[in-house]
């Protein structure tokens, strides 16, 4: 299983919120942060454009909707 987490973000220049399903980061920082780089825990919709929803999961990694958090995994089963 993949520990994944749901946030809300918001789209540059608009009012509309968009929800996005990341994968944790458990390797580095104690989980606190998406493979991507969103810090977890300390964000907000006003200082950092997204916030969490909820608590983190156990899901599948074809359930992540967040294309820099994929694009980390595939550069990482690139490697050799």
């Amino acid at each position: 299983m993949t520990k994944l987490q749901k946030m809300l973000h918001k789209i540059d220049g608009e009012d509309d919120l968009i929800e996005i399903v990341h994968v944790v980061n458990n390797i580095q920082m104690g989980g606190e942060f998406t493979l991507c780089g969103c810090a977890i825990p300390d964000s907000t919709l006003e200082t950092t454009d997204f916030k969490r929803i909820g608590e983190e999961f156990d899901g599948k990694l074809g359930e992540c909707t967040c294309k820099n958090c994929l694009n980390m995994v595939y550069f990482c089963k690139t490697m050799n």
